[in-house]
């Protein structure tokens, strides 16, 4: 995805890839700066920024990205239940949780 901010929330898939830290105008993945280029998800406090999908395994995956203002029960930032995805290389801040997990919940169900 490429830069900027986007004030919503994500449901990330089994199997999705999903990257972040674009300029707009790369042809390969190494190319991408997440930190020149922060491509920030915004869930205004609205519910978990991302959820990721039961189920998902490491072939799914978010990375570099800014998660910030996700408020939930469970895992402000990113709630992942019965999943196993690759978290990596994202900045996740000003999350919020009412139980366990403000930044990341990880639950087995």
């Amino acid at each position: 995805m490429a830069q900027g901010q986007y004030n919503e929330r994500v449901t990330l898939k089994k199997g999705v890839q999903l990257y972040g830290g674009f300029a707009g105008s790369e042809t390969v993945l190494n190319q991408r700066n997440p930190a020149l280029h922060p491509t920030i998800i915004d869930a205004g406090n609205a519910g978990a920024a991302v959820k990721v999908e039961e189920m998902a395994t490491n072939a799914t995956r978010i990375d570099g990205f800014v998660v910030r203002n996700g408020r939930a029960t469970w895992g402000g930032g990113i709630v992942c239940v019965l999943a196993a995805p690759v978290i990596a290389n994202n900045t996740i801040v000003n999350n919020t949780s009412d139980g366990y997990g403000g930044g990341i919940c990880l639950d087995r169900g």
